[in-house]
Formats: structure tokens, sequence, C-alpha cells
């Protein structure tokens, strides 16, 4: 069957004949071994293009091979609850995360995500504390679940101690605080994740930078709006200066729902406007939805 000028699909019946083949052969776990592999290197590709350069090829490429990426993850999660690799499955549920979140498929980013943390057991890595917070950015509107999540990660981080992930965790943490409506705890949460992150050693920027716009969004939930402003200016100007896009789009919806709060409509307007037609360009599913909810308010 034609997918497309380069793709083949494999009737099923021939499929279940091949599978036959490699078990008989011996072969099948080191085909299963072979296809995990490509999946994590594409993952980790697309991972990196999210980050930089957008790159519409390989995203393109990954969203039809989704079929065996599901195939790899559910064949890692086997591997990873038998003990034989534990963190096999998080490996390829962190690598394909970014994407997960960009084209919006939060219900199937968690369940895969919740599915390899609980199948890595009680091991304690670097990989399942992140997995357990993208776990916890997971589906919109499960605001206790999430912060079960985020408070596993700050867990796992401190267990480690990674002062930058305990940061972090800290800030997405304040990021749930704010949807379950508790300004005053998202506040201090939030100052606490951005003063941890100033006060470490290295390039910390682009963390920083969240954390600003975090802060900003609990300081308006508690009608602090002018320290907001100041909090989402101070974003905007460090995404500026090293030179990332994404985070400035952030900062500049945030500060679009600042303005629409404080009643100057059309310069929220004007802005939202600008961020839906850049994602609809660069097909940030993530971004247009939220500008776009945004703007109907």
């Amino acid at each position: 069957q034609l997918v497309d000028e380069r793709r083949y699909r494999m009737l099923s019946t021939i499929r279940e004949f091949g599978l036959r083949q490699l078990n008989s052969g011996g072969e099948r776990q080191d085909a299963e071994v072979g296809r995990y592999r490509w999946c994590l290197d594409l993952a980790r590709r697309s991972d990196d293009a999210l980050r930089g350069d957008l790159s519409p090829d390989l995203l393109a490429e990954v969203e039809s091979e989704l079929d065996n990426i599901r195939a790899a993850m559910k064949w890692a999660v086997g591997q990873s609850t038998q003990g034989d690799e534990r963190e096999m499955a998080v490996r390829l549920a962190n690598a394909m995360w970014p994407f997960w979140s960009y084209r919006g498929y939060w219900s199937e980013a968690t369940d895969w995500l919740e599915r390899s943390v609980v199948a890595a057991g009680e091991t304690v890595s670097v990989p399942i504390a992140v997995a357990c917070m993208y776990a916890g950015h997971g589906m919109p509107g499960r605001t206790e679940n999430n912060i079960v999540w985020y408070e596993r990660s700050l867990q796992q981080f401190r267990q480690l101690g990674d002062d930058q992930g305990i940061a972090v965790a800290i800030g997405s943490l304040a990021s749930a605080h704010i949807q379950a409506g508790h300004a005053d705890s998202a506040v201090a949460l939030g100052q606490e994740a951005l003063d941890r992150l100033i006060g470490l050693d290295g390039d910390r920027r682009a963390s920083i930078v969240t954390s600003r716009i975090i802060l900003s969004n609990a300081l308006l939930e508690s009608g602090r709006a002018a320290e907001a402003r100041t909090e989402l200016e101070a974003a905007i100007s460090l995404a500026g200066e090293i030179g990332s896009d994404r985070s400035a789009r952030s900062a500049i919806s945030a500060l679009a729902r600042l303005n629409r709060i404080m009643g100057r409509h059309s310069e929220a307007i004007s802005a939202l406007q600008a961020m839906v037609e850049h994602a609809v360009e660069s097909g940030d599913r993530n971004a247009e939805f939220r500008d776009l909810v945004e703007l109907g308010l």
C-alpha cells in the first residue's frame, strides 16, 4: 500500500510471517534492539531540531514513523519491567517528549512517560527524574496529578544532589500551583526556583528565562501586575540576548496575557496574532493552541 513517494506499508500477513521467521531464527531480539536504537536516534535528532533551528522535513519524518516509535516504546517498557534495562523506555520517552509537546500529543505523551517511569521501578537517576517532570507537564486540567509527578521529580533530583534539576522542578511545581489557584505558594516557589538558578555556576540563562516567566505568572495571579511585567521584560531581554526564539515567544505571549488583564487589549491582540501566525508557520501546535485560547479571552 503506497503511503508517499518513499514508503510502503507492509500487509499484516507478511508482517506476521516475518516476525515468525525472526522468532524461529532467534533474531527477534536483535531486530527489536535495532529498531529501538534507530527510533531513539530519530527522536534525539528531532529534539535537537526543536531546541535549535526547526526542520520541517525531520518533524515530518518523525510523524511518519510514529507507529514504529510506538512499537519500540512498547517493547522498551517490557524490557524495563523485566529488569534487563531499567531506563530503556525512559530514554526513548524523554527523547520523544519535545515532539509530543510540540504537536500537542498530550495524552499519548503522558501515557508513555508514566508507563516508562513505572517500568523503571525504584531506580533513581537523572533520566527518570526528567521523565517524572515531563509527566507532570502532561495533560492540561490534571493539576493535582501533575503536582504529584513534579514532587516525585523533585525528590529524585534531591536524592541525586542535582542543583539545577532541583531548581527546575521547583519552578514546575510553581506552575502547577498557579493552575491549582494557590497564588501565594506559587510566588514563593517561583522565587525560590529563580534564586536557585541565579546562584548556580555556568550559563543558566535559558532556564532563567523560563523561571522568570513562571514567576511573572504567579505574581500576576497574586495581583502584583507591575512586578509581573518587570519579570517578563527581563525574560524577553534575556531571551533576545541568548538568541532563543521559542523562549522569547513564550515571554511575549505571557506579556500579551498581562496586557489583556490590565485592559491593554490592542497591544495584547496585536502580539498574540503575530504569535499565532508564527506558531502556524512553524507547526508548533502547542503554542498555537495556547495563544488562540488567549486571543479568545
